[in-house]
């Protein structure tokens, strides 16, 4: 009976000696879950020293969007000395940030000049020329462009981007329907 009293203490020990270091790293394994979920909820922007600054970029143009309204075809050379769209993009913060100029097509909706769906040129009738302080830094069918994107990049902070777009009705369209029609499109920034 002695016997079986001094094995059974002896299992209770072994048992206890298994037990305490999993009771611990029970434990542990709590106080560092509240240790980083305090943390994470002290860690606001006012909170961090340093902080995370704040890009803000900005667009300026000489209007709401252009139209290309009874254009006649060109050539590249006579295409790249139009008028252009200008505007402007800027990098009001301390820290370069990206950049993507968009050029999307205006809805009829937007159209105040009586536009219908059959007097709006095709994309694939037009070329364009993006000029970034006076270099050009895309040009080609406008029918190309990738989910609209006429550039992309980085801009250093505190500097400002001076842009030029030219869209003109490429001189291959002359044979194609291109007379009284008309282009509609705006520049949008994503940054």
């Amino acid at each position: 009976m002695e016997e079986k009293i001094k094995i059974k203490n002896e299992e209770e020990q072994d048992n206890r000696f298994l037990t305490y270091p999993v009771v611990i790293m029970f434990v542990l394994l709590i106080g560092l879950c509240l240790i980083f979920s305090f943390s994470y909820a002290f860690m606001t922007p006012e909170n961090l020293s340093g902080g995370v600054p704040v890009l803000e970029v900005s667009i300026k143009d000489n209007g709401e969007g252009i139209t290309l309204v009874e254009a006649n075809p060109l050539s590249d050379e006579d295409g790249s000395a139009i008028n252009p769209y200008l505007f402007t993009v800027t990098n009001k913060s301390e820290t370069e940030g990206k950049y993507r100029l968009l050029i999307e097509d205006l809805p009829l909706g937007e159209i105040k000049d009586g536009c219908t769906t059959s007097t709006l040129l095709d994309r694939s009738q037009l070329r364009y020329q993006l000029t970034r302080d006076a270099k050009v830094v895309a040009s080609g069918n406008l029918s190309d462009l990738q989910m609209n994107i006429l550039s992309e990049g980085v801009i250093p902070g505190n500097k400002t981007y001076e842009f030029a777009l030219r869209i003109w009705v490429k001189m291959d369209a002359y044979d194609t329907s291109w007379a009284n029609k008309h282009y509609h499109y705006k520049v949008t920034l994503v940054s």
